[in-house]
């Protein structure tokens, strides 16, 4: 099986309901408490909602940058995402510091990363999505901007719905 895969959003899509967040904390901590979740739906203007999470780049900066032995970000065997041991991690938050996303949310009173495991392939956001705007894909299809900064993101949002000359005006 591919290691290395990617939850994508289609932007185009997306209503910003924010079930994935819901769904997300609901599976991993079985409470509805958006401030668990892996993945986050920023509202940064009307009409453009991100949702922002561990993106599991390939290069995986993270994983170099945690100075715990045995590490505390390692890399699942089932989908090559990046799991995060609570236990282990000593809240040095190196991870952030090294994450090329600039987009790494922690645990609000624990304090250790938050980042998207894929649910082993299985993730609840993708299968609870009412618009059917999430999707987990082989490396091999992921888009090339899958692990940009929100601010970049944002950007090619307004570009795209055109808001960019009725923000600048």
């Amino acid at each position: 099986m591919d290691k290395d895969w990617q939850l994508v959003i289609d932007y185009d899509k997306c209503s910003g309901c924010r079930t994935c967040e819901l769904e997300c904390a609901k599976r991993h901590y079985g409470v509805i408490n958006p401030a668990l979740a892996n993945i986050t739906i920023y509202k940064v203007y009307p009409g453009i909602d991100i949702a922002m999470y561990c993106r599991n780049c390939w290069t995986r900066p993270c994983i170099d940058a945690c100075p715990t032995t045995p590490k505390a970000i390692t890399i699942s065997e089932i989908s090559g995402a990046c799991k995060v041991d609570a236990k282990v991690c000593i809240k040095c938050f190196k991870c952030e510091e090294a994450c090329i996303q600039q987009h790494l949310r922690f645990h609000p009173t624990e304090q250790y990363p938050l980042m998207c495991d894929l649910c082993d392939l299985d993730p609840a956001c993708v299968a609870a999505c009412p618009d059917k705007a999430l999707s987990v894909v082989p490396p091999s299809v992921a888009p090339d901007t899958w692990a940009q900064p929100l601010e970049e993101v944002v950007e090619q949002r307004k570009e795209k719905l055109g808001l960019l000359k009725y923000m600048e005006a």
